[in-house]
């Protein structure tokens, strides 16, 4: 059986520390066994949100944090997300989003399994 796929999920920041709480513990907490990396590029945010970030990237090394030295807007941000994120699959999810625990194992198992049944899809 073929190794499970790496997931990226890609976080836009802007200046949310309480949904920044939220947000990551729900994607560290999901119960994917694949490679997890957490992409936060954040939009020129302020120093305590950046405080939120730099402690959740040294309590876990699956976190990446780009930070942009002057805000571009949201636009600009996702198309950073996406430019960065490299193979294998690309989640979203913003600040103050929850996730279910398994969300990415129940989406991803489905969707492999759609690629079993039909690989030209």
């Amino acid at each position: 059986m073929a190794a499970d796929p790496h997931v990226t999920v890609g976080l836009p920041v802007y200046n949310d520390p309480d949904g920044l709480r939220l947000v990551v513990p729900s994607v560290l907490g999901q119960t994917w066994p694949g490679e997890l990396r957490l992409l936060v590029v954040d939009d020129a945010i302020a120093d305590d949100n950046l405080d939120i970030l730099r402690s959740l990237r040294a309590f876990d090394d699956c976190v990446e944090v780009v930070r942009l030295p002057a805000s571009k807007g949201p636009s600009f941000v996702r198309n950073e997300i996406l430019r960065l994120a490299g193979d294998g699959y690309l989640a979203w999810i913003d600040t103050g989003d929850l996730w279910h625990p398994h969300k990415l194992e129940l989406q991803l198992a489905t969707l492999m399994a759609a690629e079993r049944e039909d690989p030209d899809t």
